[in-house]
């Protein structure tokens, strides 16, 4: 498996990705249509573009395919905040998030904190987290666009 940044080139297997990991993450956790209109927003060529240039996007890629994502900023107080972050079912239990977890954690200083939030609903991405040593800072409702989601903030120390 090799890792590398996105690039413009790579925008479609990026929505491709995010579309198939969200129908099968978030089936039964949020209503199709409200999917839909999150995944035409965030995964907009624009949109796309736009996190290439101001945020870090590293690409998971098996046999010449693209295959998982992550994608992370970090604030203005060093704090990293990991926005997304998916793995093609297909190739999902196989250590490709492990190894992309990994790059991130190698693109932080010491002592840096990872912020991320997840649907508490969402038990292999609170599993994942959980075991990778993420703990709960707090647990809220999330209004989403017209939704409400169960949400945990959960936060790791490099």
């Amino acid at each position: 498996m090799q890792i590398r940044k996105a690039t413009i080139e790579d925008i479609q297997a990026i929505r491709n990705i995010a579309v198939t990991a969200w129908e099968s993450t978030y089936r039964s956790i949020i209503p199709p249509e409200v999917q839909q209109s999150f995944l035409d927003h965030a995964y907009s060529n624009e949109m796309l573009s736009n996190r290439m240039d101001n945020t870090l996007f590293f690409l998971a890629i098996c046999e010449n395919k693209i295959v998982g994502f992550i994608n992370y900023f970090v604030t203005k107080n060093d704090l990293v905040e990991l926005s997304a972050f998916y793995i093609d079912p297909l190739f999902q239990r196989k250590g490709i998030g492990t190894q992309l977890f990994e790059k991130m954690i190698g693109e932080c200083k010491v002592g840096t904190e990872i912020v991320c939030d997840v649907e508490t609903d969402n038990a292999i991405g609170m599993s994942f987290y959980q075991k990778k040593g993420f703990r709960i800072e707090k647990q809220y409702v999330d209004h989403f666009l017209g939704h409400d989601l169960k949400t945990t903030r959960m936060r790791y120390k490099v």
